[in-house]
């Protein structure tokens, strides 16, 4: 069974058509990576599989189940690209990661210190978010999702802000949550994707639909031409 399935997907902002027939799957265990250009509906896509945005058309299935009857989204976890509002809330980076765990029970406040351990953040756990770096915020909001153990995990530029020994950490952390089943879609340009190449699959979401970028399609997406088969010459 897929943990996402998404069939000829369709979706119109203001008039202009910004997907049209996109289809994909994630499997249980898979980390995909998904790429393209800005405002080719990526983050868009992302916000469609957690029903924040409504489709025009197409069906949307997770964990086998239609979205329109899918309710377990404990399942799912979502990491946005936008953090400004988070940023000012006043709260400790423990508080924060403890919000993914809300209606749990168990040893919670040990659950998140291990995420922060994961993400390098322990000796930050006291700090207020709002005096942390970028990076800094991002990996305790990366913290709060890995507490949680969700199934399905939805990332909107991850890496964003993190320097190369922190994305290299990131990316370990993913795999082997892959490992352990979990599925992973991550809307990102990070360029040291390609030192991963075997170990993912990458897509290309451009001219409104979804194709899977070819190792040489791929090498040339790494060096900023964007590579997608409708334009791109291999």
């Amino acid at each position: 069974m897929n943990t996402i399935e998404i069939k000829n997907l369709s979706f119109d902002y203001n008039g202009l058509c910004l997907l049209d027939g996109v289809s994909l799957e994630v499997k249980r265990g898979e980390l995909v990576r998904l790429t393209g250009p800005n405002g080719s509906g990526k983050s868009t896509l992302l916000k469609l599989i957690i029903g924040e945005l409504q489709p025009k058309g197409g069906r949307i299935r997770l964990f086998g189940q239609d979205i329109s009857a899918f309710r377990d989204w404990r399942k799912v976890g979502y990491l946005t690209q936008n953090k400004a509002g988070q940023a000012n809330f006043p709260a400790s980076a423990m508080e924060v990661v403890m919000t993914g765990l809300y209606g749990e029970k168990g040893n919670l406040r040990g659950r998140a210190l291990e995420a922060l351990k994961l993400v390098g953040m322990e000796g930050h756990k006291d700090a207020l978010i709002g005096r942390l770096s970028g990076g800094q915020l991002q990996r305790i909001m990366m913290a709060r999702l890995l507490a949680a153990r969700h199934e399905l995990l939805l990332l909107d530029e991850p890496m964003a802000g993190l320097d190369a020994e922190a994305c290299e950490m990131m990316y370990g952390i993913l795999f082997r949550l892959a490992e352990e089943g979990a599925a992973c879609l991550m809307v990102s340009h990070d360029i040291s994707w390609r030192a991963h190449i075997p170990r993912g699959r990458t897509l290309c979401l451009e001219y409104g639909s979804v194709v899977e970028l070819g190792r040489e399609q791929l090498a040339r997406e790494m060096e900023n031409r964007h590579a997608h088969p409708g334009r791109a010459k291999v």
